[in-house]
């Protein structure tokens, strides 16, 4: 029986890998990237500069937007 939970397989996403995913949308502010994740600016302040883990949910829609080539039109 496999007990290990699906975010096991799933890595761990790391204020770079934040703040370079944010990079991706350059024409977007941080508010509006923040808005389309649907976190609180001060929030996302707290993923870039690592003073708060990034929870699993935000991670995996951060890279699936990223990877189906999402627009914040498509998200929000």
């Amino acid at each position: 029986m496999n007990t290990a939970s699906p975010k096991a397989d799933y890595p761990h996403m790391t204020a770079k890998e934040y703040r370079e995913a944010q990079s991706c949308f350059g024409d977007l502010t941080e508010l509006e990237f923040v808005e389309m994740i649907g976190v609180s600016w001060r929030q996302g302040e707290r993923y870039r500069d690592g003073s708060s883990g990034i929870p699993h949910p935000v991670a995996k829609l951060i890279r699936n937007i990223l990877h189906h080539g999402l627009t914040p039109d498509d998200v929000i």
